[in-house]
């Protein structure tokens, strides 16, 4: 055998013992946190390894519809996603929007006509008007953390703002401001379904079934909320 097809086969050999990856991204302001449990649980139910990067939440939507990453988690429904995206059914958890305050001025919003008055600080990038349809736009404002929402309303530069009850309340107590900040009196029932989304491109569309029926099981079982209770038990926001 020459030279020239023992290099080839080499290669060849190579690329089928590499097989797929589960290329996806993480926020990096929690190059750690949930999503990267979340994508580590699929990575081993799918038995692949995964390849995570770190990106913002706008580009990740932009990299799975170009096909540059092969999955992304924390998708809701109010999220608009490419032609090239598909959502999975079910989704793999739902989570509790809420209205937090400073508890020194809680009675200021215990109506849905005082959410008229009020400056609310509102997720970057987030439909607004899919969360509460009771502030007017010019009473909105759009900030990227919650540690900034935090910040602005301890400054009054906010009366309120929107955010995930579970990591609000951990990220309170991390800062020692569990009881300066508070739940407000008022509260909508607004509930946000997760998915997981896959690039219909990816190697991953021909396991879509099996993804499927990963997520079913990992409900029925209650691993998502077990990864979400260990996470926050351990790590913070």
């Amino acid at each position: 055998m020459s030279f020239r097809w023992l290099v080839l086969l080499a290669i060849v050999s190579s690329s089928v013992l590499a097989g797929p990856k589960l290329r996806s991204a993480v926020s990096p302001e929690f190059p750690t946190g949930l999503h990267y449990e979340l994508i580590h649980y699929f990575a081993e139910k799918l038995d692949v390894p995964a390849d995570i990067v770190l990106m913002p939440y706008a580009r990740r939507l932009i990299e799975v519809n170009d096909g540059s990453i092969d999955l992304m988690v924390g998708v809701s429904m109010d999220v608009p996603i490419g032609e090239h995206i598909q959502r999975i059914e079910p989704p793999y958890e739902s989570l509790k929007v809420a209205l937090f305050v400073r508890a020194d001025k809680a009675d200021q919003l215990t109506s849905q006509a005082d959410l008229r008055q009020l400056s609310i600080g509102v997720t970057m990038r987030s439909n607004i008007q899919s969360l509460f349809t009771e502030i007017p736009v010019d009473k909105t404002v759009m900030l990227p953390s919650i540690e900034q929402k935090i910040e602005m309303l301890m400054k009054g530069r906010i009366d309120g703002f929107t955010h995930i009850q579970q990591s609000t309340e951990v990220k309170l107590d991390e800062l020692g401001l569990q009881h300066a900040i508070t739940l407000a009196n008022y509260q909508i029932d607004q509930v946000f379904a997760q998915h997981v989304v896959i690039n219909k491109d990816s190697w991953l569309w021909q396991h879509k079934s099996r993804l499927e029926d990963i997520i079913k099981a990992g409900i029925a079982c209650g691993d998502f909320a077990k990864i979400r209770q260990r996470y926050y038990a351990g790590a913070g926001v």
